[in-house]
């Protein structure tokens, strides 16, 4: 039995929204989610969302495609977190590689404490 799993790396910002005065900066998606894990999750599902604000406020959560970066202007706005996704930081792997990986060899890995990683939950 093999299960589709996910992970990507986020830089989380909090306090701040993207200031965008362009059409291109605006989300492709809006949602309400009852909390930021379901936000990042729904970024991790869509493989173009490279950035997600989540207003905690509003438990609105906004996606971004591939025009935002981490050179984007923001701009400060109380209770919201941004998330950027870390250049080449999101897998997709088949649960059956992992395991076989696993049993011949294990690794520890530790992130930045501005980063959060995100698994898709298994289904």
């Amino acid at each position: 039995m093999s299960s589709d799993i996910r992970s990507i790396q986020m830089l989380i910002i909090n306090n701040k929204v993207f200031q965008c005065t362009q059409s291109t900066c605006l989300p492709f998606y809006n949602l309400i989610t009852s909390d930021i894990r379901r936000c990042q999750i729904n970024c991790l599902n869509r493989n173009e969302c490279t950035a997600v604000t989540f207003h905690q406020s509003t438990l609105q959560c906004q996606l971004f495609a591939t025009s935002i970066n981490q050179n984007t202007s923001m701009s400060v706005e109380i209770n919201a977190v941004t998330m950027i996704t870390i250049f080449r930081s999101r897998y997709s792997y088949d649960l059956t590689t992992i395991l076989a990986a696993s049993s011949t060899s294990s690794s520890t890995s530790s992130s930045p404490t501005t980063s959060s990683s995100t698994e898709a939950p298994r289904g």
